[in-house]
């Protein structure tokens, strides 16, 4: 099992008293009770309960993270600074600081690493500071995020030894492609975009409370969730076969069209390929038997 490089991530930290309670006005989780070194998987979403981004907050002694997929900066920079009226907050973009790479938890032990309960720590004494480590199987199956400052990554290579092809740039895709599938970790701007409804990316159980009160957008959620439905969901598939699976491929079942990929990698080993895909309503029975180009498939 290799490290590899995780996929580029926006990172707005907020400072301020009131930087919690300004994100539990702004997001789908209930933030109530957040430690530092603690971090809660969310959708920030706008006043029609449409995605803005996704990804974690995360609690640190003096700060706050919002750590998303995608170049979402100047655009969350605006959201934030449009509702913080008196509150005590201030933004900054730290985007550009950070590097972020997927450890196999094999080498963990080769960094030194000690976890601070739940799952964040910066207990690295030699990179003062500038490493973080986020802990968690939601992310990619049998690996750790690690955040490093752009500074050090050389000295994080150097460390990893024998994996260190797996954080050069451009290498290892599909493992990170299928680490996170087979782990349900979706990708904002791969997967879905700000079009989607919180519910259908599927997260309901992790990413979004439904007692916490009112939040902007609650209303939509808060709806959706009293009736029971979604057109479509974002659901993982296993195609039983190794292929090659672009983007926007259709799933049927039949002869209907029930779905299309939004992102697929295959098993190196050569008998099957995972995918995430929108599958319509009507589908989505856990029993149901698809077609992927020719090929079976079932969800995962």
């Amino acid at each position: 099992m290799n490290s590899f490089l995780a996929s580029p991530r926006t990172v707005i930290a907020l400072q301020g008293a009131d930087r919690l309670t300004l994100l539990q006005r702004l997001c789908t989780q209930d933030l109530r009770g957040m430690e530092a070194w603690d971090w809660r998987e969310a959708f920030l979403t706008d006043v029609k309960g449409k995605t803005l981004a996704h990804g974690m907050i995360i609690a640190m002694k003096e700060e706050t993270w919002v750590v998303v997929s995608g170049d979402l900066r100047e655009k969350l920079l605006k959201h934030f600074d449009r509702y913080i009226i008196r509150e005590d907050v201030v933004t900054t973009d730290q985007s550009d600081r950070w590097h972020w790479l997927f450890v196999a938890n094999g080498d963990i032990p080769n960094l030194g690493m000690t976890w601070e309960q739940p799952v964040v720590t910066s207990s690295l004494a030699e990179f003062a500071g500038d490493l973080w480590g986020f802990k968690s199987d939601n992310l990619a199956k049998g690996h750790t995020l690690i955040a490093v400052t752009q500074s050090q990554r050389k000295a994080l290579e150097e460390i990893l030894g024998s994996v260190r092809k797996g954080v050069e740039e451009g290498s290892e895709r599909d493992e990170r492609t299928w680490s996170r599938i087979d782990a349900g970790w979706p990708e904002f701007g791969t997967d879905f975009d700000s079009d989607a409804l919180p519910q259908e990316i599927d997260r309901d159980a992790i990413a979004i409370s439904f007692n916490k009160g009112c939040y902007l957008g609650q209303e939509t959620v808060a709806r959706l969730d009293a009736l029971g439905q979604v057109q479509k969901k974002l659901k993982r598939l296993r195609i039983h076969a190794a292929i090659t699976i672009d983007p926007k491929t259709p799933v049927f079942v039949g002869d209907t069209e029930a779905g299309w990929v939004t992102s697929s990698a295959f098993d190196g080993g050569g008998d099957a390929t995972l995918a995430f895909a929108f599958i319509k309503r009507l589908f989505l029975n856990r029993s149901t038997e698809f077609t992927v180009k020719g090929q079976r498939a079932s969800f995962l």
